[in-house]
């Protein structure tokens, strides 16, 4: 009685005000097999083959949390900081997008909790959607947090 799956390979950002994020399409042990591209494009097919639906959903995660900060909190110091970041996060979200549409993936999230970039950069925002939009027809979403996020995302 499964309708659906969530699958979530992770991007890594260094700290809340990095501008690099690293993504990792291969598997590096069998516990990260999933998280692959190879691990997430088998998983969806077998999910396909009993008629479950996938959404894929990409997931930022800090690798620094000493200073108490999480995705929410990202925030970057100059406005050419902000700018290499949405190049990075671009680069990290259509790698995802192409591999959804490649492989018939039912739903992508163009990001998650990612609470400060999507209310304060609104227009960035819509940009990488219109980017993602080129290249994966299915659906789309984004996972905003419960409260404050979710009541003042603009796009």
């Amino acid at each position: 009685h499964v309708n659906w799956i969530v699958q979530i390979p992770f991007g890594w950002q260094r700290n809340f005000d990095s501008t690099e994020i690293e993504v990792q399409t291969a598997s590096r042990s069998d516990r990260s097999w999933g998280e692959s591209d190879v691990g997430l494009v088998e998983t969806a097919r077998l999910a396909q083959k009993f008629g479950i639906r996938t959404l894929l959903k990409p997931h930022l995660w800090l690798r620094n949390r000493r200073d108490g900060k999480w995705r929410g909190e990202i925030r970057m110091q100059t406005e050419a900081d902000w700018q290499a970041w949405f190049a990075n996060y671009r680069t990290f979200i259509l790698h995802y997008a192409r591999l959804a549409e490649k492989n018939g993936m039912d739903g992508l999230c163009v990001g998650m909790e990612l609470h400060r970039t999507a209310v304060e950069r609104e227009a960035d925002w819509r940009k990488l959607i219109e980017a993602v939009r080129a290249v994966y027809r299915g659906k789309l979403v984004y996972a905003a947090n419960w409260g404050e996020e979710f009541e003042s995302i603009p796009f």
